[in-house]
């Protein structure tokens, strides 16, 4: 199908235009005593018998390309489509549907609404017998509308997608079907639509990550392939946020990654710096689930196919330097759930665990977790835990490593400090560390806690001089 241009949507007969006809009459006669059986429906065969009636009413009524009542037909077609109903009322309301759509020819372009709300969701529940019937309408109905299939891209979308299934005998046509409506209602607007799918429709995106891993460009390289499939960069980032963050389901989880290595690259950076902030904030919070398949994707996307750290510090260090520290700020609340605030010390202790990483970003992160000890070691409920975590990131590091840095803060950071209340928090800083941190190891008494206290008082005698 060639790609389709904008034009105004066709001019159809109206009921008022055949008011005058006897004929009319008579058809919406039929059509409405046709109606009527539905309400003395007893069991499911008795819906197909009612079909029956429809379809002989507005075939025996061919001259006339318009359905009388078609809201109330609507209704009761969309009801037939119950997925309690067997596959065998669903099959006769597809043909119904069928019979409607060869009737009303272009006049479909105004009644989408009407008969989309029955047909779009049905593919997710479909038997096998059905799905065939359906994407057909689909293939032989909806697709040939063109551009004017805009306004209801995300119904019909979901209603594809939700049969791309890599394997099943349909795959190829649904593939094909996606693909021209891409075509129908231009790039940008179909990418859209499926980033928006993405975001807020959970049950589909398993198959949207699919189909963006087979038709993305490998990878978005420049501003044109930007503006084409991702119109909205904030919007796929948000989608990609949400299908990282959605832990009911690991292969989404799977797929967002494998989208971000193949197609997004941190070296490339066609998005803005904040947005991959909040993508790599997103990302780092996957390796709580401490799932192989998945840190391996994570820091292949982080850390690239060297072996050495030169790729982490060309493109992923600052990312995750400010990725962790909002991490951390927003763990800030003390009414969060104890789960949240312990999240940045479990996702520092993973990252301090890589070579590549841990190295570069301890001097740029390790206070913020320091703050955050500060802000709920002393809580009631939740300090007992943040204690815990704050420990166990410790014990990942080596002892010099840590107290090295907790003694240079003090020689930098306090004797640089313009406020008071900087010097303060510092100080506060210390005094929680040796209420919560156990200091048995002979290295801290007899090394590292005579040189924090030296460093204490030549900071202090620092303040006085001044």
């Amino acid at each position: 199908m060639k790609e389709s241009t904008l034009h105004p949507a066709p001019q159809i007969p109206t009921e008022s235009d055949y008011a005058h006809e006897k004929k009319f009459k008579s058809y919406c006669d039929d059509v409405s005593a046709a109606l009527q059986t539905f309400e003395r429906v007893k069991e499911w065969a008795d819906l197909i018998k009612c079909l029956q009636r429809v379809s002989h009413a507005l075939q025996k009524h061919e001259q006339y390309h318009l359905v009388p009542y078609k809201v109330i037909v609507g209704k009761r077609l969309a009801q037939c489509l119950n997925p309690n109903l067997p596959h065998g009322v669903h099959l006769k309301a597809l043909e119904t549907y069928q019979v409607i759509f060869q009737k009303i020819k272009d006049g479909l372009v105004y009644d989408l609404p009407i008969y989309g709300a029955g047909l779009f969701p049905l593919y997710q529940y479909a038997s096998t017998e059905v799905r065939p019937r359906l994407l057909e309408l689909h293939e032989q109905s909806f697709l040939p509308l063109g551009r004017h299939l805009a306004p209801c891209i995300g119904a019909i979308m979901a209603s594809l997608l939700s049969g791309l299934e890599e394997g099943s005998d349909l795959y190829g046509r649904i593939l094909a079907c996606l693909d021209l409506l891409c075509k129908a209602v231009t790039r940008p607007t179909f990418f859209e639509a499926l980033w928006k799918c993405l975001l807020i429709n959970p049950s589909h995106r398993s198959h949207a990550l699919h189909y963006l891993l087979v038709r993305l460009p490998k990878p978005i390289a420049d501003a044109h392939d930007l503006t084409e499939y991702m119109p909205w960069p904030s919007l796929a980032v948000r989608a990609l946020c949400a299908a990282l963050l959605d832990t009911s389901n690991v292969l989404v989880q799977r797929g967002a990654l494998e989208v971000m290595n193949v197609h997004l690259p941190l070296d490339l950076r066609i998005i803005e710096e904040r947005e991959l902030v909040t993508l790599v904030g997103a990302a780092l919070r996957v390796i709580i689930r401490r799932e192989m398949s998945l840190n391996r994707r994570l820091y292949s996307w982080l850390i690239g196919n060297e072996e050495n750290s030169a790729y982490f510090a060309r493109n992923g260090k600052d990312l995750m330097v400010a990725a962790l520290r909002d991490l951390f700020s927003g763990a800030a609340h003390p009414d969060l759930p104890v789960a949240a605030l312990t999240v940045p010390f479990s996702v520092l202790v993973a990252v301090f665990d890589r070579n590549e990483i841990g190295p570069l970003i301890i001097d740029d992160v390790l206070l913020a977790a320091l703050l955050s000890l500060l802000r709920h070691a002393r809580h009631q409920q939740h300090g007992p835990k943040v204690i815990s975590s704050f420990n166990l990131l410790v014990d990942q590091l080596q002892t010099e490593l840590f107290w090295s840095f907790v003694t240079g803060m003090v020689d930098g950071d306090f004797q640089q400090a313009t406020e008071a209340s900087e010097s303060v928090q510092i100080i506060a800083i210390i005094d929680t560390l040796l209420d919560v941190m156990p200091l048995r190891e002979h290295d801290v008494i007899t090394i590292h806690l005579p040189a924090l206290l030296h460093a204490v008082i030549r900071a202090v005698q620092h303040l006085f001089d001044r």
